[in-house]
């Protein structure tokens, strides 16, 4: 795994006596961060970290084989349900498939596919303009795929990852849907 780009501290002090070990004022995480020589430099925007490390931040984010979706995998197969995962000749690429029950699972997260009602899909502060109009594509998308599928006649459950959290709920609703 490639190591994050150097970091400048903004509210940190330099502590020689400890071999340059960070004592954070904001609780910046300074374990795993490296700190520039230059600590005193001020960030420009209200992000706790400069925009290289919040693009390595963000690099890290999958789109496969999430928690949530490993979650209702488990679930799945411990009802003895066998599926197969991420089908890409269906709208959507479902990222659980019943291909013998025409029955197709997306697992979505709060924040990226806005989840109504949700505390976790709020938009950020900055940049409002662009994560309005990257998050509406994302929900026109699903609707998109949804529609497309239920027109080829599979049904279509769509798993919120804070539903993932209670497995008994869970199952109850992967069986719902399943039989």
């Amino acid at each position: 795994m490639k190591s994050p780009p150097r970091v400048i501290a903004t509210k940190a002090r330099f502590d020689k006596a400890n071999r340059g070990a960070c004592r954070s004022i904001r609780s910046v995480s300074c374990v795993r961060m490296r700190i520039a020589p230059t600590w005193l430099t001020r960030l420009p925007l209200a992000d706790r970290f400069p925009p290289e490390h919040r693009s390595w931040l963000m690099s890290r984010i999958s789109q496969k084989n999430t928690m949530p979706e490993m979650k209702v995998r488990k679930a799945a197969h411990a009802l003895g349900f066998r599926f197969r995962l991420h089908r890409k000749d269906l709208p959507g690429k479902p990222d659980v498939v019943f291909p013998s029950r025409k029955a197709a699972i997306f697992v979505h997260g709060c924040f990226w596919h806005q989840h109504p009602g949700c505390r976790k899909a709020s938009i950020p502060e900055t940049r409002k303009d662009f994560w309005l109009a990257k998050l509406q594509r994302n929900v026109h998308r699903d609707v998109e795929n949804v529609e497309a599928l239920t027109t080829r006649g599979w049904k279509v459950l769509i798993v919120w990852e804070c539903e993932t959290r209670d497995t008994d709920i869970l199952t109850g609703s992967l069986l719902r849907f399943l039989r």
